[in-house]
Parts: structure tokens; sequence; C-alpha cells
């Protein structure tokens, strides 16, 4: 069957505008709009299963701020995928994270104040009157090999991204004291659901 997209049931786009308004509040303020789809994958070998990936890893929910043209054609600011595999096996907070984190994406662009434009500040706008957002990429992203880091130890790329993590992290309380137990759980759990679907 393949990989097919359905727009958004009304709850996610009301969860959408709660994290907006909640998480976000300038995006909220300047009105920026976001187009909600869902994306559903069945495999003949795999029965329902995850439908998004970036760079062949799999994702839960993606975030891309619409071009010009498609904002002129009137589809809003922003278009957020969701994973319908994935946001079916996550209870409300975790929906409300992942949103959330979508939503951290986006960055409006500030005015640049200069002579030319009186030293303007606010927002810029593009052609059509909205507001212009840039993408903004992750705090962290920690990638690597698990056997590049077997051979060399320390000295491994991968080493260095955990130091340069930890360093500049450490101090913070981000998670509870149980997240690694828990994320270690949850992951075994999604393991064996997995292998019983295929037998």
């Amino acid at each position: 069957m393949g990989t097919t997209y359905e727009r958004a049931p009304k709850a996610i786009e009301a969860l959408v505008g709660t994290a907006l308004e909640q998480f976000h509040p300038k995006l909220h303020k300047v009105g920026v709009t976001i187009d909600c789809s869902v994306a559903r994958r069945e495999s003949k070998k795999e029965g329902y299963c995850h439908a998004l990936k970036r760079n062949g890893y799999l994702i839960d929910a993606k975030i891309q701020i619409t071009s010009l043209q498609d904002r002129a054609r009137g589809i809003a600011d922003a278009k957020l995928m969701i994973d319908a595999y994935e946001w079916d096996r996550m209870n409300d907070r975790r929906k409300l994270a992942l949103v959330d984190h979508e939503l951290e994406h986006l960055d409006l662009v500030p005015i640049r104040p200069t002579k030319k434009n009186g030293f303007a500040t606010g927002n810029r706008h593009d052609d059509l009157g909205r507001p212009s957002l840039r993408s903004r990429p992750h705090d962290w992203e920690l990638t690597g090999f698990a056997d590049v880091t077997q051979r060399h130890k320390q000295f491994s790329h991968e080493a260095a991204q955990f130091v340069e993590f930890q360093a500049h992290y450490s101090q913070l309380e981000f998670f509870g004291p149980n997240v690694l137990q828990i994320a270690e759980s949850a992951v075994k759990n999604g393991k064996k659901s997995k292998r019983s679907k295929k037998k």
C-alpha cells in the first residue's frame, strides 16, 4: 500500500493551537498559521508502521516553512507532518511535547535596523504581508557510529560530542532522575510489540 497522507484531525489542530498560545506566544501574537497533516504507512512485511524518515532515520514529525508561492495559493505559513504510527502510541503529554518541539523550529525574522529603514524594529513580513519565518536548528544533535566508538574510545569524534554535550548541559536539570530507565523500557516495549506483530 505504501505511504498515504491525510489532513490532520481536529484534535491535532487544537493541540497545535494550544502549543502556539502556551509555548510560542510571539508566533501566536503575529498570527502564524500551521497546516497539519498525517502520514500513514502500510507494508506487506510490517503492516501498519512508521512512515516518516529524514536522512534514513525514523522521525515522529517534521515541520517546513511554506514558500511564498504556496502562501499566495492560500497555504498556511508552515506545514506540520506527523507520523500516524508513532502518534497513535503516544500519551497526551508526549504529543504536546512533540508539537512543541516542531514549533520550536520556527523563528520570526527580525528587521535589521539601518539608516535606510529609519532604524525600524519588529519582525519582517513577506510580499503578502505574512510574518517572515526562518528555520531554527536543534540546540544539539549527537551522531556517530558504535563501531568507531568501540575502536577509538575517548579519541573518537563520537566521544568528543558527548564531552561537549556534558560540558554545556550537565548543570541543567532537563529530565527527571528515572528518565533513562523509562526511555529504555519504552524502547524495549516498542521492539517487543513490533516482533509480536511480525509473528
